[in-house]
């Protein structure tokens, strides 16, 4: 985390074309940045960021030839920024990077979801990740709640979040010090496995509502019919992210739900539908 005050000269919006790309406002803003602070060298940056000093480099140049990604950005940007939430990051970056990340984070206008690179590095550790999961909720979690889920070295992964400020005691329930929070990109998959394991295939009650819900479906299907996908599953993620958030709506149920769109194959979407696949 980072505490120094904001400059007037860090926190001005960069005059942008229309032409701009994502490239091109990444490489005004960390040009722009180093130019206003001149004692910041690009290694001063890189140990800042946690973004490689040969990766900062490429991006002020210009000479990448994919762009980084959404947690290379964030870890740039809030660091440039010294702004954690990421809704005040978009709107102080308007233009292709904003619309970047709102692209990877459909919920970013609607939620004050904060992103912090420090705190990523110790949610690296699943154990860790699913204790502050818990914490996130609205009503917390017990520490014997974690006692039972993860035994004694669950709760000192606890106490190790409580130690470095990520988690605090609030009566006799933790909570996260943060009211939403946007996890690294790089972490994902193991977090998404990690939570995986608590769906609990055996534990049905008849064709109850309240039965766990698992679907892994997946079929060869066109570019467009993959778009008309994601655009389905993101309505459904906000939808599904209001009722959560609905205050009348906060209970006892700990409810997690993962949403995934991909494909079968080492290739992405985009690189299949603009044949850069070989295997084709």
């Amino acid at each position: 985390m980072y505490s120094e005050t904001v400059k007037e000269s860090d926190s001005r919006t960069i005059p942008m074309p229309s032409e701009f790309t994502v490239l091109d406002q990444l490489s005004e803003i960390v040009n722009e940045y180093l130019k206003s602070n001149p004692r910041m060298s690009l290694n001063g940056l890189s140990k800042r960021c946690q973004v490689s000093e040969p990766t900062i480099r490429r991006i002020a140049k210009k000479q990448i030839k994919t762009l980084p990604n959404i947690s290379t950005v964030l870890d740039l940007l809030t660091t440039i920024s010294r702004k954690q939430n990421i809704k005040e990051v978009v709107d102080l970056y308007p233009g292709p990077v904003a619309e970047m990340i709102r692209d990877a984070l459909p919920l970013v206008d609607e939620q004050e979801s904060e992103y912090s690179h420090a705190l990523n590095q110790h949610l690296k550790d699943p154990l860790k990740y699913l204790i502050f999961k818990l914490s996130l909720n609205s009503k917390g979690v017990r520490r014997e709640k974690i006692k039972s889920l993860f035994g004694e070295h669950g709760v000192s992964e606890l106490d190790a979040l409580v130690h470095i400020g990520a988690i605090h005691k609030k009566g006799g329930r933790y909570f996260s010090q943060y009211k939403s929070f946007t996890g690294s990109f790089e972490n994902f998959v193991e977090q998404f496995r990690a939570t995986a394991g608590f769906i609990k295939v055996n534990k049905t009650q008849g064709r109850s509502s309240l039965n766990p819900m698992f679907v892994n479906a997946s079929e060869s299907i066109t570019p467009e019919a993959y778009k008309e996908i994601t655009k389905i599953q993101r309505a459904a993620l906000r939808k599904i992210s209001q009722v959560a958030r609905d205050e009348k709506n906060k209970g006892d149920v700990p409810m997690f739900f993962l949403c995934a769109l991909d494909t079968l194959d080492s290739a992405a979407a985009f690189e299949i539908a603009n044949g850069d696949d070989s295997n084709l």
